[in-house]
């Protein structure tokens, strides 16, 4: 009896325990896949704050120092940076109740905005005028002065606070790359070193620059440098172009060039002509260039006659037998005249097809 019993309730407790075994399993296999799978970081617990003071700094350089060091901040791997409200420092230095910046206000500015690092950045009236980075690390501790240099160029005076700050907030967040290409499958290097083939997500690697190559069988290897910054990802994406077919001459550097024809005499021959020959068609051009010139101008002297006659007919009255003669007479050379015109444009045409079909 007892027997049975036991083997009827022995059934659900394994199940239960054999249920609660594999759901840790799994929860513990999650938990590595997704360290391997380079999970989301975790975020620092440590705080620091870089203000600025707007009552020394000038306008542009204090604009510029808060860009800056936002970014610097957000490249640290071990403090988690906070926006530093606009102030001017002789307002908070009155509201507590301090003379100067010295370590008892410095701690108590860190106590009053709960961080764990403190940095204050301002300009130190005088000749010359220094531009000063006071830091403290811990509310308890003594400030270091981590910048002191006199007011020169923005970007030198930027660089030089970014730098210092840097300096102090250890460690910086890895850079992220992720390697895509067209077609897919083909392997990446990193540096020389592989990394994995195409497509390649989200790779740590330290700021910097870094080479990135791929490389597919068929294909042309391609390789570029990637400049990564702290905290940022970036994308490269390849376009692999297929290799040459085996035997296939290569393009030519340079395409050939074409002659130009050379030129032609007028006996045919190429070169230049060693004199001028007295063909049938040059002898037509030559004929009909006279006879050309000969019909415009008896044209010419026929029309100036008639008009003339009728002019002197029309102002002052002369015997028609003067008229009628010069009349006709001028009419007649005009018309002279049109016909050798159409002769020599016959003759020239002539010409033109003999020297076309003589080449």
């Amino acid at each position: 009896m007892w027997v049975a019993v036991r083997h009827v309730l022995d059934g659900p407790v394994r199940g239960w325990r054999h249920a609660a075994m594999a759901w840790v399993g799994g929860m513990v296999m999650a938990a590595w896949l997704g360290a391997a799978a380079g999970g989301p970081e975790p975020v620092p617990e440590r705080t620091v704050m870089v203000f600025v003071d707007e009552g020394t700094v000038p306008p542009p350089l204090a604009a510029r120092l808060r860009d800056a060091l936002a970014g610097v901040t957000a490249e640290s791997a071990e403090f988690r940076g906070r926006p530093a409200p606009s102030l001017v420092l002789d307002e908070i230095l009155l509201s507590m109740g301090c003379q100067a910046l010295d370590a008892r206000c410095l701690r108590q500015l860190c106590t009053v905005m709960r961080v764990d690092a403190l940095g204050m950045v301002t300009v130190r009236v005088g000749s010359p005028r220094l531009l000063e980075l006071q830091w403290m690390d811990g509310c308890q501790g003594q400030p270091q002065r981590a910048v002191q240099r006199p007011l020169g160029g923005e970007e030198a005076d930027v660089a030089a606070v970014t730098d210092a700050v840097r300096a102090r907030l250890g460690r910086q967040r890895p850079a992220h790359v992720s390697v895509a290409s067209t077609p897919a499958g083909a392997s990446v290097f990193l540096d020389g070193a592989a990394a994995g083939v195409t497509p390649l997500n989200n790779v740590p690697l330290p700021p910097g620059a870094h080479r990135v190559r791929v490389a597919l069988a068929g294909h042309v290897a391609e390789e570029r440098d990637v400049a990564m910054k702290a905290g940022r990802s970036s994308v490269a994406v390849f376009q692999l172009v297929p290799e040459p077919a085996a035997g296939a001459p290569p393009p030519p550097a340079h395409p050939p060039s074409t002659p130009a024809p050379a030129a032609r005499g007028v006996e045919g021959r190429t070169g230049v002509p060693r004199a001028l020959a007295f063909t049938p068609g040059a002898l037509a051009a030559a004929a009909g260039g006279m006879v050309l010139g000969a019909g415009a101008l008896l044209g010419l002297l026929g029309g100036t006659a008639y008009a003339l006659v009728w002019t002197i007919q029309a102002t002052r009255p002369v015997g028609r037998r003067l008229v009628v003669p010069f009349s006709l007479a001028g009419a007649a050379t005009a018309a002279v005249g049109g016909v050798i015109l159409l002769l020599a444009a016959a003759l020239l045409a002539g010409a033109g097809a003999w020297q076309l079909l003589s080449g």
